[in-house]
């Protein structure tokens, strides 16, 4: 079990170890019984939830689901396009949003509460529907280390995709560099707002993108287009944190007039350290609040 839960998923137990709880208090509170599909059985599922009567006519075990089995569910929502392969240290930013979706999905799962997980780049791509138990850990950890950057963002399509696969109201975490146009991006966290979910939008940027300390003569190629450009970065930075500073600004205003909570972090930042600041945050909000 555990050389299958993989080197993401223990490096993320690592961070969460002793970690705070109380990601959120769900105002969605109570237990649905309402049936929901049938799915394969995986060693360490609850045999209580085994459906009978299917194994009589097909003679293999399957799992009762059903809706809304806990309190709230958080649904991550990846960003797997090729610009999240960038590193000018030893994690880039796809790596690091993998570690995030892990440590908050083993955070909220230690609260006997539900994850689901989205991956998109231009359009969605895999989903994994909401589970609880270790089992789904395991689905989730192969799931991220299999995962192969491909293709371009389109963040406001692929949100609008990814939201009508999401069942009910939770809570959505969109993890992405969110090097994307601004309106599209904005868009797309909009609708899942307006769909009844809190939403969470961490945009993850490596140092290289947040300080452009280049110097010397650089070659500049893009990631998810065919672009080459020779430049002298000391010459463009003034230009180049202008423009960046402005997206971020466009971003985080769009964020906070829609009601989502947005929050901008570097990959240089220790996972559990981001963490436990957000989640002190929220908690004094949420006493202010009350």
């Amino acid at each position: 079990m555990v050389r299958r839960l993989g080197r993401v998923e223990m490096k993320a137990r690592r961070v969460v170890e002793g970690f705070l709880t109380g990601l959120h208090k769900s105002p969605y509170r109570g237990f649905s019984v309402e049936f929901a599909e049938h799915r394969s059985y995986v060693p360490g599922d609850d045999p209580r939830h085994i459906d009978w009567k299917v194994y009589a006519r097909r003679e293999r075990y399957y799992i009762k689901q059903y809706h809304e089995e806990t309190n709230f569910v958080a649904t991550l929502l990846l960003d797997a396009s090729r610009s999240m392969i960038f590193a000018s240290g030893p994690v880039a930013k796809l790596e690091y949003a993998c570690m995030l979706a892990m440590a908050v999905s083993l955070v909220v799962l230690r609260q006997n509460d539900a994850v689901a997980l989205g991956i998109y780049d231009r359009q969605a791509g895999a989903y994994l529907p909401p589970g609880t138990r270790l089992p789904f850990i395991a689905r989730l950890s192969d799931l991220l280390e299999r995962l192969e950057p491909t293709g371009q963002t389109d963040t406001g399509q692929s949100l609008r995709q990814l939201g009508r696969q999401i069942a009910g109201k939770g809570i959505v975490v969109v993890v992405s560099d969110f090097l994307d146009e601004p309106d599209s991006i904005l868009d797309g966290l909009k609708q899942l707002k307006l769909r009844g979910h809190e939403v969470i939008a961490l945009h993850v940027l490596d140092p290289q993108e947040l300080e452009f300390p280049l110097r010397g003569h650089v070659r500049f190629e893009g990631i998810e287009a065919d672009l080459r450009i020779f430049a002298e970065p000391q010459r463009i930075r003034d230009a180049y944190l202008e423009a960046l500073n402005r997206h971020l600004h466009v971003l985080r205003l769009g964020c906070t007039r829609a009601g989502i909570d947005y929050r901008l972090t570097s990959t240089a930042r220790p996972i559990d350290e981001l963490l436990l600041s957000y989640l002190a945050t929220r908690r004094k909000l949420r006493r202010t609040a009350g």
